[in-house]
Protein backbone atom coordinates (compact mmCIF):
# COMPACT_ATOMS: atom_id res chain seq x y z
CA UNK A 1 0.00 0.00 0.00
CA UNK A 2 1.01 3.12 -0.74
CA UNK A 3 1.17 6.85 1.17
CA UNK A 4 1.24 10.48 0.30
CA UNK A 5 3.62 12.64 1.95
CA UNK A 6 0.91 13.31 4.90
CA UNK A 7 1.15 9.90 5.68
CA UNK A 8 -2.72 9.13 3.65
CA UNK A 9 -3.64 6.36 2.79
CA UNK A 10 -3.46 6.64 -1.65
CA UNK A 11 -6.21 5.38 -3.30
CA UNK A 12 -6.45 4.85 -7.08
CA UNK A 13 -9.60 6.42 -8.79
CA UNK A 14 -10.97 5.71 -12.75
CA UNK A 15 -11.94 8.13 -14.90
CA UNK A 16 -15.65 7.21 -14.49
CA UNK A 17 -15.40 7.51 -10.19
CA UNK A 18 -13.87 10.75 -10.58
CA UNK A 19 -16.43 11.88 -12.80
CA UNK A 20 -19.31 10.64 -10.33
CA UNK A 21 -17.75 12.14 -7.41
CA UNK A 22 -17.06 15.35 -9.11
CA UNK A 23 -20.60 15.05 -10.86
CA UNK A 24 -18.79 16.36 -14.42
CA UNK A 25 -18.98 14.43 -17.50
CA UNK A 26 -16.06 11.86 -17.89
CA UNK A 27 -15.11 13.76 -21.33
CA UNK A 28 -14.55 16.39 -19.67
CA UNK A 29 -12.44 14.92 -17.03
CA UNK A 30 -10.45 13.76 -20.15
CA UNK A 31 -10.34 17.19 -20.94
CA UNK A 32 -8.70 18.15 -17.83
CA UNK A 33 -6.35 15.62 -17.99
CA UNK A 34 -5.60 16.43 -21.51
CA UNK A 35 -4.86 19.88 -20.26
CA UNK A 36 -1.97 18.55 -17.36
CA UNK A 37 -4.87 20.13 -14.79
CA UNK A 38 -4.98 16.44 -13.52
CA UNK A 39 -2.43 14.07 -13.31
CA UNK A 40 -2.73 10.48 -13.84
CA UNK A 41 -1.27 6.70 -13.35
CA UNK A 42 -0.67 5.17 -16.80
CA UNK A 43 -1.21 1.24 -15.65
CA UNK A 44 -1.86 0.55 -19.72
CA UNK A 45 -2.74 2.20 -23.09
CA UNK A 46 -6.46 1.84 -22.57
CA UNK A 47 -6.27 1.47 -18.54
CA UNK A 48 -5.78 5.24 -16.53
CA UNK A 49 -6.06 5.82 -12.91
CA UNK A 50 -6.00 8.96 -10.92
CA UNK A 51 -4.53 8.70 -7.21
CA UNK A 52 -6.61 10.35 -4.28
CA UNK A 53 -3.47 12.91 -3.03
CA UNK A 54 -4.00 14.76 -6.93
CA UNK A 55 -7.73 14.41 -6.97
CA UNK A 56 -7.48 16.35 -3.34
CA UNK A 57 -4.90 18.41 -4.88
CA UNK A 58 -6.67 19.23 -7.65
CA UNK A 59 -10.12 20.08 -5.31
CA UNK A 60 -8.44 22.74 -3.27
CA UNK A 61 -6.65 24.59 -6.35
CA UNK A 62 -9.85 25.03 -7.86
CA UNK A 63 -11.58 26.05 -4.67
CA UNK A 64 -9.01 28.77 -4.72
CA UNK A 65 -8.91 29.57 -7.73
CA UNK A 66 -13.03 30.09 -7.69
CA UNK A 67 -12.75 32.35 -4.37
CA UNK A 68 -9.93 34.43 -6.46
CA UNK A 69 -12.11 35.14 -8.91
CA UNK A 70 -15.64 35.55 -6.72
CA UNK A 71 -13.14 38.35 -4.65
CA UNK A 72 -12.33 40.10 -8.37
CA UNK A 73 -16.22 40.44 -9.67
CA UNK A 74 -17.28 43.94 -9.55
CA UNK A 75 -20.55 44.80 -8.19
CA UNK A 76 -23.26 46.06 -10.07
CA UNK A 77 -23.35 50.11 -11.05
CA UNK A 78 -25.79 51.99 -9.43
CA UNK A 79 -28.18 53.45 -11.64
CA UNK A 80 -31.14 52.47 -14.06
CA UNK A 81 -32.34 48.93 -14.06
CA UNK A 82 -32.46 47.12 -17.35
CA UNK A 83 -35.54 47.20 -19.42
CA UNK A 84 -36.96 43.89 -18.86
CA UNK A 85 -37.95 42.58 -22.79
CA UNK A 86 -40.54 39.85 -23.13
Amino acid sequence: METSDDGQLVLLYTVPEVAAMLKFRKSYVYELINQGRIKVVKLSERRTRIRSDVLNDFIKQETVNLLENSLSVQPPRKGRKPKYVG
